[in-house]
């Protein structure tokens, strides 16, 4: 497997119920289904959805999906009634759907410690990644998921300035989780490769590109912050390349095998589109390739 396969497997998480998509459910089930039914099926992930609509999903999913459904589930407050809700859904729909991984918003530690709490009654294989705040010191809630098997997650982006966090901020939390050997995954405003200016949005929208091979990089050479944000703030497209097994970020060079390890700390990102990460990895020469074995 190549460097760039390594980097890309699986890596987008399919999220276009939300918002700049916002898909009904029947359509969003169909552009996940004919992604996995697609050549570049490799690099998507799980369908992304709220536990308040998983009925919703069995429902109009019921005609378009081939095979189990892999879901990331958001999950809410009270914790025990969205996983009694989620134990249901499985139950009534057999093997369509699977839950590897919850995506719970929280904002103190008190709220977090009460959410793995709940999480022990939880079989193993699920992991709860955990919306942490950006704009606060967020070294304690990560402290607080050290161990624990489950991981951290970041919003990279919104639908208004205000929710892009600085090359700096996410800097911070590729570090922090990384020497707490905490596992993260990103939302939102990752839809392109390279960082760049959105003139409509009038700010600096970050790329997956910076995101992940910076954090690959931490977790392979523990790289300082500060070196972690440069290569969070690199816009230029040579700043980045994968050829064979090597994958490079400015002056830092990663084999594929480093990167198979690395993704394991740098999981995923949830994009309400997949068709512009292609569009973007096929513009630079990139995409078409053979699915890996």
């Amino acid at each position: 497997m190549t460097a760039f396969q390594t980097f890309m497997k699986e890596l987008i998480d399919y999220a276009g119920l939300f918002p700049p998509a916002a898909l009904s459910m029947r359509g969003a089930c169909v552009e996940y289904q004919r992604w996995r039914a697609s050549e570049d099926a490799w690099m998507v992930g799980r369908f992304v959805c709220p536990v308040g609509r998983l009925a919703e999903l069995a429902r109009e999913s019921e005609s378009i999906a081939d095979a189990t459904w892999q879901l990331s589930v958001l999950a809410g407050d009270p914790l025990e009634r969205d996983l009694d809700s989620i134990t249901a859904f499985l139950d009534e729909t057999g093997n369509r759907f699977d839950v590897p991984s919850l995506e719970i918003r929280v904002a103190s530690v008190a709220n977090l410690e009460g959410c793995l709490e709940v999480l022990e009654t939880v079989e193993e294989g699920v992991t709860a990644y955990f919306e942490l705040p950006t704009d606060e010191d967020a070294r304690g809630l990560i402290a607080a998921l050290a161990g624990t098997g489950h991981g951290a997650k970041i919003r990279t982006g919104g639908v208004t300035p205000e929710l892009f966090p600085s090359a700096e901020q996410v800097a911070r939390f590729i570090s922090t989780c990384r020497d707490a050997q905490v596992p993260f995954k990103a939302t939102a405003g990752l839809h392109h490769p390279l960082r760049h200016l959105n003139a409509t949005l009038g700010c600096r929208m970050h790329g997956f590109f910076n995101v992940f091979t910076a954090a690959a990089l931490a977790a392979a050479q523990n790289l300082s912050t500060e070196a972690i944000a440069s290569i969070m703030r690199a816009e230029r497209a040579d700043a980045f390349s994968f050829v064979g097994d090597q994958c490079k970020a400015l002056d830092y060079t990663l084999t594929a095998q480093a990167l198979d390890r690395a993704r394991r700390f740098a999981v995923s990102f949830g994009s309400c589109s997949i068709a512009e990460p292609v569009e973007d990895l096929s513009a630079i020469g990139l995409l078409p390739l053979a699915a890996p074995a």
